[in-house]
């Protein structure tokens, strides 16, 4: 049984030093944070970053593995490719980040934010007085989870 974390056993990536550049034929990468693209193996480029970028933030303030329910590396790519995200319920409920997270996951790569457009909002998300106590609250919930002997997150 293939674990949903191993990288794909049929895709082989060559560097080239003098471009700069890797190459790779079919899907690489980690399957939780690859952008539909990728799995389908079309072109991609930096907004499959953005895209794996969503996924992490996501991970980071719910402090859930994405995609955990999903026990194999193809039922994974399964769901990304048919449109499947994480649950945006489960972040904090704050429009402004809720609505960072789904354009830096929207399933059109071409819809996806900027990297600069991204720090503006978080910027912006960060900076605003009425989300110091969500900050303060997944900060809080962090630590607990920390300290908890029985936490099994990893």
């Amino acid at each position: 049984k293939d674990s949903p974390d191993q990288s794909s056993s049929t895709s082989r990536c060559f560097s080239s030093v003098e471009t700069m550049t890797i190459e790779c034929s079919g899907p690489a990468g980690t399957v939780r944070y690859m952008a539909p693209e990728i799995a389908k193996a079309d072109d991609y480029g930096v907004s499959a970053d953005i895209y794996s970028f969503a996924i992490l933030l996501w991970e980071l303030i719910t402090l859930r593995i994405p995609f955990k329910r999903f026990k194999t590396r193809d039922s994974i790519l399964d769901a990304v490719k048919s449109g499947r995200r994480p649950s945006i319920q489960a972040l904090p409920t704050n429009k402004e980040l809720r609505k960072l997270v789904n354009a830096c996951w929207d399933g059109t790569a071409s819809k996806r934010l900027m990297a600069k457009d991204i720090r503006h909002r978080l910027t912006k998300i960060l900076d605003e007085p009425r989300n110091i106590p969500f900050i303060r609250r997944a900060a809080k919930r962090r630590n607990s989870l920390s300290n908890n002997r029985n936490f099994d997150g990893y």
